[in-house]
């Protein structure tokens, strides 16, 4: 089975208007952020009064732990789905954080900004947004509305987990060659979802420079604080991906079902043991 790279009609793999997957990104807002040590810590330091733009924010928990920290900074959020913009907003409220904004807009079309409007502009997982084609002229338009000596981060999962569960180990596989046939990632041969590997690549050649990287990996075994995250992360990911699945992969969807419902089992065994690892690149516009 193959699918044409240039293909223009492809969308995020997950419907952006569904409570479960925005429950499952507040999730992962959580856990992340925690397993860096706060939303910025890559950085060495946060000038006051910089303008922070996060794309793809979803229901903004990154852009609100971001504007909490840094009171002194403007920082603007921005997705596609409806949906998730509104909750954004009343979190905002809610928390009494003034000094965040959220908008509607697609990261895969020109952004709505002028011309080196901020100082830093973050993205995280990415991998199931952008399909492979889109990934140089978006870094290319993040450098648009960078300012001088701004910088993009991009934090993106080098695995989806690695674990001693057979069942785990399957759906990692399905869902590596469903991204790939689907038309994202870099994979040459869908064995894999990382796109790290040549995200310094496409951002030296948009025309960045100091490229940094940062790498993480969070335990996520049965014993560990970080278990229910992550399987409840896994729980509802999967299932929102079941009809994909059945689309791009070879198997039938009640094959696919089954494997999802032996991973749960395997994952909430005493035996069970995981480790998650992502990374955070940077590059500088000089």
């Amino acid at each position: 089975m193959t699918y044409d790279d240039s293909r223009t009609d492809i969308t995020y793999l997950l419907d952006s208007e569904d409570t479960a997957e925005m429950v499952r990104l507040l999730n992962m807002d959580r856990f992340l952020i925690k397993a860096m040590g706060g939303p910025l810590a890559p950085l060495p330091s946060v000038p006051e009064r910089s303008r922070i733009l996060d794309l793809a924010c979803g229901p903004g928990g990154w852009a609100l732990d971001t504007a909490a920290r840094y009171s002194t900074s403007e920082v603007v959020g921005i997705d596609i789905s409806h949906m998730m913009i509104d909750y954004a907003r009343v979190s905002a409220q809610i928390r009494k954080v003034s000094n965040v904004s959220f908008e509607l807009a697609d990261v895969t079309k020109t952004l709505p900004f002028a011309d080196e409007t901020f100082d830093i502009v973050h993205a995280r997982t990415l991998a199931t947004v952008l399909p492979r084609l889109a990934w140089k002229p978006f870094v290319t338009e993040c450098r648009r509305v960078l300012r001088e000596s701004g910088v993009l981060l991009l934090t993106e999962a080098i695995d989806g987990g690695v674990t001693n569960s057979p069942a785990f180990e399957r759906m990692q596989a399905l869902t590596s060659l469903m991204v790939w046939r689907a038309g994202y990632g870099f994979s040459i041969d869908g064995r894999t979802l990382d796109v790290s590997f040549m995200l310094p690549s496409l951002l030296r050649s948009a025309g960045y420079s100091d490229i940094q990287h940062a790498a993480y990996a969070l335990e996520f075994s049965r014993r560990t604080s970080v278990w229910a995250d992550f399987y409840h992360n896994a729980e509802i990911g999967y299932m929102l991906r079941l009809s994909n699945y059945a689309k791009f992969t070879d198997l039938s969807a009640e094959e696919i079902e089954h494997v999802y419902s032996r991973m749960l089992v395997e994952m909430r065994q005493d035996d069970f043991f995981g480790m998650f690892h992502f990374i955070i690149i940077a590059g500088m516009k000089l």
